[in-house]
């Protein structure tokens, strides 16, 4: 079954621990296939698409629902349908004010495909309105605000980034 929101601490915490191994892509995804149920696709390196075949650019990690049928947008393997995505991710090294811009348009680049969607009739949950769902997680974080400063520790190095419908960016700081 998918339920991205039960599922959601577990793969946040999955990722960001798989952050500090050797190709951190590779174990994450095969990490997550552990944990997840067969409902959960997930892509390493790919690209979300919609039915205009419009596409974001290059995420490091997509988690999708297997179950939701799709038109035939996808060319490849790596490239997902945007009616199926849950999640998307993007991986830093190291984060300052430029990593950041750049990781936040590469997850704001899925929003707007989201915008190009055909309006549903059917009312959506609040939590299905915000997928996909965007992180950014990195290693080390380099040029941070003064109220964030102090705050990370070897066993919480990430933030999450949420972008809305108009476009706004939530911080959360660990």
């Amino acid at each position: 079954m998918t339920d991205i929101k039960k599922h959601l601490p577990a793969i946040l915490s999955c990722i960001r621990f798989g952050v500090f191994r050797s190709d951190p892509l590779e174990v994450m995804k095969s990490e997550l296939r552990q944990l997840l149920p067969a409902s959960y696709g997930i892509v390493a390196a790919g690209h979300v698409a919609n039915k205009r075949q419009q596409q974001s650019a290059l995420l490091d990690l997509i988690i999708y629902d297997t179950t939701i049928p799709v038109s035939s947008t996808a060319l490849d393997e790596t490239v997902i349908d945007i009616a199926q995505v849950l999640l998307v991710v993007v991986l830093v090294d190291k984060l300052d004010r430029s990593a950041l811009a750049s990781s936040l348009q590469r997850v704001a680049s899925v929003k707007t495909l989201t915008l190009t969607q055909e309006k549903s009739t059917k009312k959506a949950s609040v939590w299905r309105k915000l997928q996909p769902l965007g992180a950014v997680i990195f290693n080390r974080l380099v040029d941070a605000a003064s109220d964030c400063s102090g705050a990370w520790d070897a066993n919480d190095r990430s933030a999450t980034f949420s972008i809305g419908p108009n476009g706004s960016a939530w911080t959360a700081c660990g």
